[in-house]
């Protein structure tokens, strides 16, 4: 019995705590809805393994951030990351490249844009820099509203 009790409460704290996995690259910024499920969305719905994943905190992670130059000169990147979630995330992103400086280059493609992954599946996000003196950038994602 205090064993069982035991276990319950280690579960209950590693939940609240959280567990979900930040990004491997600091210039990407998972929001916390974005990368975490919560446990209530599924548990009456959902299959046994779908309230693990509830449980486990399981959603969007990024696994790998490449940036290059194009043969224009335009600096471009491509981020993949996985739905580990039993259930289709949705948000939404917004990509900004920085100057050498670090200043924000305006630019209309710099607002937020709609993303839906599979579950445990891989996605792609690309984005190209407006002008060739773009050096940096920063990703941000946010749940959907």
């Amino acid at each position: 019995m205090k064993t069982a009790a035991l276990c319950v409460l280690a579960a209950m704290g590693w939940v609240l705590c959280g567990c979900g996995n930040p990004s491997s690259d600091p210039r990407v910024n998972v929001a916390d809805q974005v990368g975490s499920d919560s446990p209530g969305s599924n548990i009456i719905l959902r299959p046994v393994g779908q309230a693990f994943s509830a449980l486990l905190g399981e959603g969007i992670e990024v696994n790998e951030t490449t940036l290059r130059t194009t043969a224009q000169g335009y600096k471009e990147i491509q981020i993949r990351g996985y739905n580990r979630a039993h259930n289709i995330r949705r948000f939404d992103y917004m990509v900004e490249w920085l100057d050498a400086e670090g200043v924000v280059i305006p630019s209309t493609t710099a607002v937020w844009q709609p993303k839906s992954v599979q579950p445990k599946s891989v996605f792609t996000i690309r984005s190209v820099a407006p002008r060739k003196d773009a050096i940096d950038f920063r990703m941000n994602t946010r749940s959907q509203p």
